[in-house]
């Protein structure tokens, strides 16, 4: 592994923690987008939350505890971690019908059983960045489809998350610049700089996976520093607690530069509150610490592979 990267997870997690401060949050809304200076976690006018992550990291800490595990890696064990994740730290942030699922099952064996597998939104791609560890391509790309089957059985789900997991192997595994990544088929298909808000257009035939996919690429292809991925990712406006996830959380393989320290302090704790004055914080169970050691662990046992 060339750019080992023990921070991935917790990259993830600030990337998803601060896009949640704005997502889908409308234009006009100029009193609220003025609080887009990356000086703190920004509370979501309709959500209570501030500074707390959402789905897209608590599903790249399931298909993470699964690499751990694995290999062989199954339907089944996927399944089971996207329950027990959810059951152990019950969060709002999924979109509300796939919550009630995850409240309504018991174990990965029920999930199957009752998932309908149609969607092409972007929930198989925001999880698949961990994938990229795998030193293979031919793992990467498997291994991404088969997660991606079983939420997002369809063209765009599978492949966005295949092109999420190959832009995270490739900045991890090779020396590639960042702005050449896309020599593949899977990527290429989402190349090109994107404009506008990031979300779904029917009428265009416009998945909310494709816009993802496009947005991610763009940022990951054309920022020279992790803070430019914050800003730009932000200021695209729609789904951009995903678009940050995944593109800060790739772009952190390469990109080093010094982030502003309330991303990691005020990152999933007891007493988060939108005052920057408040300097005692509580981390949550599944906070820093534990995302810290979760990324580090995940490192240990696939970077010795590089050999």
């Amino acid at each position: 592994m060339r750019y080992r990267n023990d921070d991935l997870l917790l990259r993830i997690a600030q990337g998803d923690a601060y896009g949640a401060g704005f997502e889908y949050v409308k234009r006009e809304n100029r009193v609220h987008w003025a609080k887009h200076r990356m000086d703190r976690y920004v509370r979501h006018p309709t959500h209570n939350c501030c500074g707390d992550y959402t789905d897209d990291t608590q599903m790249s800490i399931a298909v993470a505890e699964v690499l751990l595990a694995g290999p062989p890696f199954t339907r089944e064990a996927f399944a089971d971690a996207f329950v027990r994740c959810f059951k152990r730290d019950e969060r709002d942030g999924y979109a509300r019908g796939f919550q009630g699922f995850l409240e309504s099952v018991q174990d990965g064996r029920e999930f199957l059983a009752r998932i309908r597998p149609d969607s092409d939104k972007n929930g198989a791609m925001m999880r698949a960045v961990p994938i990229g560890v795998l030193p293979r391509l031919d793992w990467v790309l498997e291994v991404a489809e088969l997660q991606a089957k079983i939420t997002h059985d369809t063209f765009d789900g599978i492949r966005s998350a295949q092109a999420a997991a190959l832009l995270a192997h490739r900045a991890l595994w090779t020396d590639t610049p960042l702005d050449q990544l896309c020599t593949n088929s899977v990527l290429a298909m989402f190349s090109g700089r994107w404009r506008g808000e990031v979300r779904g257009d029917r009428q265009r035939g416009l998945s909310v996976a494709r816009a993802t996919a496009h947005a991610v690429y763009d940022l990951v292809a054309h920022s020279t520093t992790l803070r430019e991925v914050f800003q730009r990712g932000t200021a695209f406006g729609g789904d951009v607690d995903s678009v940050l996830a995944v593109a800060v959380g790739i772009s952190s393989c390469r990109l080093r530069d010094p982030l502003p320290e309330f991303l990691e302090r005020d990152l999933e704790v007891l007493e988060n509150v939108e005052d920057a004055r408040v300097k005692s914080r509580t981390p949550k169970p599944y906070g820093v610490p534990f995302l810290k050691d979760l990324g580090k662990r995940l490192m240990d046992k696939y970077a010795p592979a590089a050999g």
